[in-house]
């Protein structure tokens, strides 16, 4: 069985091997009776959604699976959204996982359309872990709250358990969380506030600053920025000045959920795991993402039983990271009576660290859970471990934890109960002109990407003609221009000719010396006015070659001169 095959390669099949020429029609319409076959009828498999529920409760007690439909007084009612919320991912998340939330919407690619909405967990060892995730007919509000209200009755109270989200500036998901949970720590994700940004502002300098400013874990560092950033820019700082600083910068997250994300990487991933199941038909993709759930939880099992260690293998390549830099920064005493507190020094920079506390000035060991380079210099001062003092959600124990919960098997369609439900209908949807498209919609600062390669980039490159960037001599169309002179190197004089140096060669060595140190004083080119060299008849352009140049041309013929005429004295 092949899924991806084309109806053009069908064709060519069937030519080579059977030799036998089909209709492109007639091949078309084959392989969509024989994707119904194999997937499922898209129109039917609506029918069954609710005997798809019971079959998931069936099988995996204490989940939560909702439909929603709209009734139709003419006929059977039409589906709305449908959420699901396995069992064993609700558990998982709440015995092992740090508390923060992505969250995101992407887009069906079925006959009957529709999103996705998916909640995002982190791991110990910092894999996703899909927490819930629903179909909906479109993306808004009023669907949003439901999702949100539904994952809220299944976590538990946000203020309690602490609960931080982030997502990109979904339609209708911000005004949705702050109504079912106002309060909650929300972050936006960074690179979708950076394509806004760079819409409005073009310049590199201005781009890297946003990035500077997100990336900055003190108050004093982040204000720093977004000063530079006012005096370059006023328009660009009041457009970042006007988000919540808590939303989108290091410096005023939340330090509760031990993470220190900027973009929204984990619903990016799901995504992306999941793009060849979304153009299939409702129940065949709802099975197949959690079927690749079952699959992932299982396999993440297996692969750190039996590691040694407190920490997960992640979170130690970061602490070895980190050790490189501790070995630069020098821990004083203060001289406190629990011997905690400590003063850590490098050419200048001066900050504090807390071991009682839990503590920095830089802020990464309370952002991250994690000790930071002043931390980790000051634990191996006092003769400790770094990785004893990482907060418990980045350890093995919660790994474990996490993973000790699965997703039960589900039967095939042929062996589900039949329910006493209405079979409602697929949703309306407003077919657009043209052939379907099923490529991600690009932003204007990516690039085309052909096949799956993306196009190499360059660094920056000067002709050695004419100095412009970007081509190099042999394509160079300023064919008019003379070519850059290479750098003089001095030919090396043997030992045993030193005695045979005069002082008008001495005195040559040193003139060289002195043209090398002499400041090149812009020329301008003229080609249009030719002259006679001094030592050749030939006419070229009076700015061939530069000051410097002649001086070294000069010497040059001085010292062949000098040559020749030795070899004639020996003769």
């Amino acid at each position: 069985m092949q899924p991806t095959l084309k109806c053009v390669e069908a064709l060519e099949y069937f030519k080579q091997e059977f030799g036998v020429h089909i209709e492109v029609t007639k091949m078309w319409r084959a392989m969509k009776e024989a994707k119904q076959l194999v997937e499922g009828n898209e129109r039917k498999q609506y029918a069954k959604v609710f005997d798809y529920a019971h079959e998931l409760l069936r099988s995996n007690p204490r989940s939560t699976v909702k439909i929603n439909t709209v009734p139709s007084p003419e006929g059977p009612p039409q589906f709305q959204r449908l959420y699901i919320c396995l069992a064993g991912c609700k558990k998982g998340f709440v015995a092992g996982c740090r508390p923060f939330i992505g969250l995101d919407g992407c887009f069906l690619k079925s006959a009957f359309g529709g999103n996705l909405l998916s909640a995002v967990g982190l791991d110990g060892n910092n894999h996703i872990y899909v927490i819930a995730y629903a179909v909906v007919d479109i993306e808004n509000k009023d669907n949003w709250k439901w999702f949100l209200t539904l994952l809220h009755e299944d976590l538990g109270d946000y203020i309690q358990n602490g609960w931080n989200f982030m997502s990109d500036m979904q339609k209708g998901l911000i005004p949705a969380l702050q109504e079912v949970m106002p309060g909650a720590p929300h972050r936006f994700c960074v690179l979708h506030l950076w394509k806004n940004f760079t819409k409005q502002w073009k310049s590199k300098e201005l781009k890297g600053i946003v990035w500077q400013c997100a990336k900055s874990t003190t108050v004093a560092e982040f204000e720093g920025h977004m000063a530079h950033l006012k005096t370059i820019n006023c328009q660009a700082w009041e457009y970042l000045n006007k988000w919540p600083k808590q939303a989108w910068t290091k410096a005023h997250f939340s330090t509760t959920p031990k993470v220190d994300n900027i973009c929204n990487n984990t619903c990016e991933v799901f995504n992306s795991r999941i793009l060849q199941y979304r153009c299939k038909a409702i129940i065949t993709m709802l099975e197949e993402i959690r079927s690749y759930i079952m699959r992932t939880m299982a396999a993440r099992k297996v692969k750190l039983s039996g590691k040694p260690g407190p920490l997960c293998p992640v979170q130690y390549k970061r602490l070895e990271k980190e050790f490189h830099f501790a070995n630069q920064w020098t821990p004083i005493w203060c001289g406190d009576n629990m011997g905690l507190r400590y003063e850590v020094h490098m050419w200048g920079n001066k900050v504090e660290v807390n071991l009682g506390e839990w503590t920095c000035t830089c802020g990464v060991w309370q952002l991250t859970g994690m000790p930071c380079r002043h931390a980790i210099a000051t634990i191996t001062h006092k003769g400790g471990k770094p990785e004893d003092m990482c907060h418990e959600w980045l350890s093995i124990e919660a790994y474990n934890k996490t993973y000790q919960h699965f997703i039960e098997p589900v039967q095939g369609p042929q062996y589900w109960a039949q329910t006493q439900y209405t079979h409602p209908v697929p949703p309306h949807k407003k077919v657009q002109r043209g052939r379907p498209k099923k490529n991600r919609r690009r932003s204007v600062d990516e690039d085309n990407v052909t096949g799956h390669k993306l196009k190499r980039k360059l660094a920056e490159f000067t002709c050695g003609r004419c100095g412009q960037t970007n081509h190099n001599i042999r394509s160079c169309k300023n064919i008019g221009v003379p070519v850059r002179p290479k750098k003089y190197v001095a030919p090396s004089t043997s030992n045993e000719d030193d005695h045979l140096l005069s002082q008008d060669e001495q005195a040559l060595n040193e003139a060289e010396e002195a043209a090398a140190h002499v400041q090149q004083d812009p020329v301008e080119i003229n080609l249009s006015q030719p002259h006679l060299s001094q030592d050749s008849d030939m006419e070229v352009p009076a700015t061939i070659v530069p000051p410097i140049a002649r001086n070294k041309l000069a010497i040059t013929r001085a010292k062949k001169r000098k040559v020749a005429d030795k070899d004639d004295a020996e003769n």
